[in-house]
């Protein structure tokens, strides 16, 4: 019988990562977007592993998509700096594939963690679809560390955005980076460099497409984001910051 630390590793997927210049601000520090591409990149590397790559969905017309994602910053990855990254699954939670995400620098120290939530959709129906329909199922030793809820608070109209061809992905919706930088374009060059993240808590709640519009509220202490297309409620997020 396999023990659980030969099923971790069995599961975990590394690797070395250098950051470039095109994932920098003018501060050589990453963007959050350029963490969420990471994540990604990382996700789909790991579901290989585990026999739900492309020819298990995207060929059978399923698409991963985000859900949740809570994301814990000690210190930002930096420009031209080595990394090693991984990433693992975690216990199954009905139709919710929990994955964890780990950032170290190259003495091993923790820069940056994260715990996402992903579901199946059909890509007809834009539907979640359950394990039982898809075939793909995650044996993971470990749960899920708990995702805190949105703290929702008092916002005003701030910015609004047109969807265009870029913002775009294979899915065929606004990319989940592109809230991030969306939300980053509110504020100039160097606030993010005054204004230190520890913690973002994202809430992905309906997909947009092209051509739509997103209105973009914020509450006056800059710490609650609430996207809506049509007045209807697509993305949420929280933002705390170190004192």
């Amino acid at each position: 019988m396999i023990s659980k630390e030969e099923l971790m590793d069995k599961i975990t997927y590394k690797e070395k990562y250098y950051v470039k210049s095109s994932e920098v601000d003018i501060h050589q520090k990453i963007k959050l977007s350029s963490l969420l591409k990471i994540f990604q990149d990382l996700a789909t590397e790991g579901s290989k592993i585990l026999d739900a790559g492309t020819d298990k969905t995207l060929d059978k017309g399923y698409l991963w998509v985000f859900s949740k994602l809570e994301i814990n910053i000690n210190r930002f990855p930096v420009y031209e700096e080595t990394i090693n990254l991984s990433t693992y699954p975690n216990e199954m939670m009905h139709f919710i594939y929990p994955r964890t995400f780990l950032i170290k620098d190259l003495n091993d120290n923790l820069l940056v963690e994260a715990t996402s939530f992903w579901c199946l959709i059909n890509a007809q129906t834009r539907k979640i679809a359950l394990p039982s329909e898809t075939g793909v199922g995650v044996d993971a030793p470990l749960k899920a560390k708990k995702i805190d809820n949105i703290e929702s608070k008092d916002v005003n109209l701030v910015s609004s955005r047109k969807v265009l061809y870029t913002d775009l992905d294979l899915n065929q919706h606004l990319n989940n980076t592109r809230y991030l930088d969306f939300i980053c374009d509110l504020y100039d060059s160097n606030y993010f460099n005054i204004n230190h993240i520890k913690k973002i808590n994202l809430s992905f709640v309906q997909e947009v497409k092209e051509k739509e519009v997103v209105d973009i509220y914020a509450s006056t202490d800059n710490t609650y984001f609430l996207f809506k297309v049509n007045n209807i409620k697509v993305f949420e997020c929280n933002i705390e910051y170190n004192n």
